[in-house]
């Protein structure tokens, strides 16, 4: 994950959503998100992104894909304002 984060956030992605799956590698705890967060802000240092990469909480395919289709509404809602 450490290297998906770090690479991610370079690329100039703006949101990471962890997939938990049935062969996921159960890491309970509030510190892995604070790693992550740690990761990613420096990750932000090295390339210069412009793009601020938020990580959200671990959820499961089916959360991800609503939180997806969510985002493309508004997206779609942005670009018709503009």
């Amino acid at each position: 994950m450490r290297v998906c984060h770090r690479q991610g956030t370079e690329c100039g992605i703006s949101v990471i959503v962890p997939i938990i799956s049935e062969y996921s590698v159960n890491q309970e705890g509030k510190g892995r998100l604070e790693r992550w967060e740690r990761i990613v802000k420096e990750a932000l240092q090295q390339s210069g992104s412009p793009v601020q990469t938020r990580i959200l909480e671990p959820c499961s395919v089916e959360e991800a894909a609503a939180l997806w289709q969510e985002e493309v509404k508004e997206t779609k809602k942005e670009k018709k304002f503009r």
